[in-house]
């Protein structure tokens, strides 16, 4: 007669674990995938984690292997910039060439970089002074790119295996960069 009643708490305690590892599991998905669920056909432009299937990628950019993205909900600045983000701003400005672009808006870089220093991976964003999507001056849009991937702009903070998430915004009137930011 005693072990029914074992048998009964056994079976109690196992289907409580069960169900609470069923929770967890559900929990964990919801937050994952459910919870902000994106309507990509309206809002194709999303912001979040770079798909590198998505991405303008480096030939020979990968992102270090088990290694945590440093930076992931904001960026990882300003402790990647190689001396300093005024000096990054003085690089910029001083190495851009202005060649009569009429442009104004925003132009957004979110990039990767990885343990080694490379950066890859890139989304590149192009906004009208309304925040409407628009197309910039193809050539300022090159420039900008290549004068901000630079490796010589960046630096890692650990020698662990970190990769990091970075973002720029290029704040463009008349041609004339006007800002940066982060």
């Amino acid at each position: 007669m005693n072990w029914k009643k074992t048998l009964k708490i056994l079976g109690f305690i196992v289907l409580t674990i069960i169900v609470f590892i069923a929770g967890l599991i559900g929990y964990g998905y919801y937050h994952m995938k459910g919870k902000y669920a994106v309507n990509e056909e309206k809002y194709p432009h999303y912001i979040g984690k770079i798909e590198s299937d998505k991405a303008i990628r480096t030939d020979d950019f990968q992102l270090c292997k088990g290694g945590r993205m440093y930076g992931f909900y904001s960026s990882a600045a300003p402790k990647i910039y190689r001396k300093s983000k005024l000096e990054f701003k003085k690089t910029i400005k001083t190495s851009f060439k202005d060649q009569n672009y009429k442009d104004n808006g925003y132009l957004s870089l979110r990039f990767n970089m990885n343990c080694k220093g490379k950066t890859g991976n890139l989304i590149i964003t192009e906004l009208n002074s309304d925040l409407g999507v628009t197309t910039l001056n193809s050539n300022l849009v090159d420039q900008l790119v290549s004068l901000s991937l630079q490796e010589e702009n960046w630096q890692t903070v650990s020698d662990t295996d970190v990769n990091y998430y970075m973002y720029l915004l290029f704040k463009i009137e008349n041609g004339t960069i006007t800002e940066i930011l982060p």
